[in-house]
């Protein structure tokens, strides 16, 4: 311990603390154990002053901190289970970092010099505001008012407060998750400034529950509100991005990267109890993994990959999402009805001091992660229109109530949508058929559609999966049978491991674009935009997008060359969203306009086209009829015509006045 004491003294400020188990302590001295933990507010004091009277051969002299470390089970506590029987007791809490203030000083002694007689007064500040002498004790009389604050003699400390929210994932039933205040002074804040301020980490604090002070109010209230002294901040390591790899780990991550199966592998891993969808899988996976973030003077380019599942009810996309946020370290889950300062940031009144403060949404707490998004459909328009900085740019301004800001979103988005009616319609546009606004639908690298479709042979394999499923839950209800997924179904991985290969891939693997892989992609992007086509096909935006594909496919395999495998890989996936969604029925070709605007360039030039004819009609206006002999001379068909004209008419761009059958357009 004495060892302990010098290194600490030796390295001081930076060093400013001296760790203590409490396991150790409870082989040497039981008793002590048990005050510590009933008082360890009156502990530690004593135990600061005790250490801080110990000889050491440095200067200016150190001034150190005990960290206590090593607390037993019993000390574990959630945020909801706080009561006022906690009062002074020391307990462990799992939360997030919610918001943190900055550092500033708070008194601990100060002293008062009297303005009459300069007398020098100490006084202990354990109240919420500043508490001056009663009265002079050379003029022995009380003077208020009468007394001068001399800063640099008094006793100061360092604190920083921070605000905590429980884990989702501790939860026994979804609900509101709770919050506490807690608050570290003096070591502690120098210690773990960097990751208190890492809004979104996950963290195992100790310290003993006491009460905020009041506000200052006319009397004291009643009602207190609880919160943490904390003495001891600490990463939680298999929850987040700081997942410790032991070397056995990478060994196995490795070995498995190296069997052929490998990238089907991790495909069947994933959502075992969702039959097939190996397509809308594998690209889940291209997704979870990303590309390579360039950071290029003057020039950013995202690496994460975008990616929206557009299916029928019962398809499973849900399910889908919620599998692959178990996987994926700092993802954040959000659900229906989010809205823009969910996703992104709001600004709110700080319970602290009363100011305005920015707390980030999902999207920034999901930073160097995965927010995943479920009815993406059920946001506002303007509330859509909010996301388009956080998804291309990956980050969001916010310029409220004082506040000029801007969060990273450095995360990559995997959504899910529901049709407006229902069912989806191949012979639709998707855009027309979801309630997504067209530049937030540009956005996303991948749409993919997930229809309810007739298979015998899958219909019985799904089934088969979903009773094995239910039986398994019901023997382990009745105590018969374990819980784990692998009594359901076999899987080649299992949690913990993907878990820690996405964490290993994400770190090392950096693959680099060779000239074969190039080539072959650029070639998928030339022939789609054939010389003399008057539909666009795809776009730079699109082959960007494919890049990606290419570089998340080479992580996949550990590679750190985007091989002609990728390339294919990459390709394959992105036809199957370019077939699902682009595909235009009336030429037969894939087209992009009509995935981001519902519209083809074919179909815009007849709407000019009907549009010019009615405008330039006399009163009462053009028929149907009239519209449909005027747009056969440039070879449209009736069908077509009709449907155009109706869908002008829904659109607003044509009325028929009263209760005629005459079309005009509107001015």
């Amino acid at each position: 311990m004495l060892a302990d004491i010098q290194v600490a003294a030796s390295t001081w400020p930076e060093t400013a603390s001296v760790t203590v188990d409490l396991r150790q302590v409870d082989v040497a001295n039981p008793a002590l154990t048990d005050e510590v933990l009933l008082h360890p507010g009156r502990a530690l004091r004593i135990a600061n002053k005790a250490l801080n009277e110990i000889e050491v051969a440095y200067e200016p002299r150190p001034r150190l901190a005990i960290r206590l470390r090593g607390a037993p089970e019993s000390c574990r506590a959630a945020v909801r289970d706080v009561r006022s029987k906690d009062l002074g007791r020391l307990i462990v809490v799992d939360a997030v970092i919610r918001k943190a203030t900055a550092v500033k000083a708070l008194f601990a002694e100060a002293v008062y010099e009297c303005k009459v007689c300069t007398t020098r007064s100490h006084v202990l500040q354990d109240e919420a505001h500043m508490q001056e002498p009663v009265f002079c004790e050379v003029c022995e009389k009380p003077r208020q008012g009468a007394w001068r604050l001399l800063e640099e003699e008094s006793r100061m400390l360092n604190v920083q407060r921070v605000q905590l929210e429980e884990l989702t994932e501790t939860m026994e039933v979804p609900a509101q998750p709770q919050r506490i205040q807690g608050y570290l002074t003096n070591d502690d804040v120098i210690n773990h400034e960097k990751l208190l301020n890492e809004v979104g980490s996950r963290v195992r604090v100790t310290g003993f529950v006491t009460l905020l002070p009041p506000r200052k109010t006319q009397g004291k209230p009643v009602e207190r509100d609880f919160c943490l002294h904390l003495f001891d901040v600490a990463p939680l390591d298999e929850s987040h991005t700081r997942i410790k790899l032991k070397p056995e780990d990478v060994e196995a991550i490795q070995a498995a990267a190296n069997r052929p199966t490998h990238v089907a592998d991790l495909v069947a891993s994933l959502a075992p109890h969702l039959a097939g969808l190996e397509v809308e899988k594998e690209a889940m996976w291209l997704a979870m993994v990303g590309g390579v973030e360039k950071a290029l003077e003057g020039h950013h380019a995202r690496g994460d990959i975008h990616m929206l599942l557009c299916g029928d009810p019962s398809t499973g996309k849900s399910q889908l999402l919620k599998a692959a946020q178990s996987i994926v370290p700092r993802s954040v889950f959000a659900g229906s009805r989010s809205s823009a300062a969910g996703l992104t940031a709001a600004v709110v009144r700080d319970d602290f001091d009363g100011q305005w403060t920015l707390e980030p949404g999902a999207m920034p707490l999901a930073d160097r992660g995965i927010c995943f998004v479920d009815e993406l459909d059920k946001m506002d328009e303007e509330d859509q229109n909010a996301m388009h900085q956080a998804l291309e740019q990956q980050e969001t301004t916010i310029n409220m109530a004082g506040i000029n800001a801007t969060l990273k979103t450095r995360c990559g988005v995997i959504a899910a949508c529901n049709p407006k009616d229902g069912r989806f319609s191949p012979y639709e546009p998707l855009l027309h058929q979801i309630r997504l606004t067209p530049p937030l639908f540009s956005r996303f690298d991948v749409i993919l559609t997930l229809t309810e479709k007739v298979d015998p042979g899958r219909d019985l394999e799904k089934a088969r999966t979903i009773a094995r499923a239910h039986r398994v839950g019901q023997l382990h209800a009745n105590g018969q049978g374990p819980r784990s997924r692998a009594a359901t179904v076999a899987t080649p991985y299992e949690l913990a491991f993907l878990r820690k290969f996405v964490t290993y891939v994400k770190a090392n693997v950096h693959p680099i674009l060779t000239q074969e892989a190039e080539d072959h992609i650029t070639a998928f992007y030339l022939d789609l935009r054939r010389p003399g086509a008057q539909e666009v096909s795809i776009t730079t935006r699109q082959y960007e997008g494919l890049i990606r594909l290419c570089e998340a496919s080479a992580r996949l395999r550990l590679s750190g060359t985007i091989a002609m495998e990728d390339a294919r890989r990459a390709v394959a996936v992105y036809r199957e969203f370019l077939q699902r969604v682009g595909l235009d029925h009336e030429t037969g070709r894939l087209n992009i306009d009509l995935i981001f605007s519902g519209t083809t360039k074919a179909q815009a030039d007849r709407y000019k086209l009907i549009v010019q004819y009615v405008r330039g009609v006399a009163k009462p206006g053009a028929t149907m009829q009239m519209i449909v002999d005027a747009m056969k001379a440039i070879g449209s068909t009736e069908e077509q015509t009709r449907k155009d004209v109706v869908h002008l008419y829904e659109q607003g761009s044509l009325y028929r006045p009263g209760t005629r059958d005459h079309y005009q357009v509107l001015q």
